[in-house]
């Protein structure tokens, strides 16, 4: 009598057998062997799936107040040649460079309004700098009010 060889655990065996090791909820032909790699269940072969993150609305605000503070300042630069205009223009620079930042990542949908409030912020500051090489004539005449007007209005040309 010759003893039996000993049987692979991955072969399916006698379904009855205590020993056999495959699933009893196993949808394949108890003949058919696994690959390997498979999962033992078909439930097992799906990922679980993350649930989607809710969408953001877009986050406009940096960039209208970086167009309506570079346009404020314009105007006022342009048209009194104020001196707080430059300040009031790098405020809307800074909410300008702000909102064109998140235009490029996708967070804000107002990129054009952004690129013309930097534009404007770019173009007052520049402006300012003209109208005090202007008035630097009337800078001695600083004391009195009255001289230094007169003089700011003759070289600037405005109000």
């Amino acid at each position: 009598m010759t003893a039996a060889a000993p049987r692979d655990p991955r072969e399916p065996g006698d379904p009855n057998d205590p020993g056999d090791r495959r699933d009893p909820g196993d949808p394949r032909d108890p003949g058919e062997p696994r690959a390997a790699g498979e999962p033992r269940d078909p439930r097992d072969q799906y990922e679980p799936v993350e649930p989607p993150r809710p969408e953001r609305p877009p986050r406009n605000r940096s960039g209208w107040l970086g167009l309506a503070l570079a346009g404020a300042a314009f105007l006022a630069s342009l048209l009194v040649a104020w001196t707080g205009a430059v300040l009031l223009a790098a405020l809307g620079l800074a909410l300008s460079v702000t909102g064109l930042v998140r235009a490029y990542r996708g967070r804000a949908t107002n990129g054009a309004a952004s690129a013309g409030g930097l534009v404007l912020a770019i173009l007052t500051i520049a402006l300012g700098f003209f109208w005090a090489h202007q008035a630097q004539p009337c800078l001695p005449l600083s004391q009195d009010t009255k001289k230094f007007s007169q003089c700011y209005e003759e070289h600037t040309g405005l109000l």
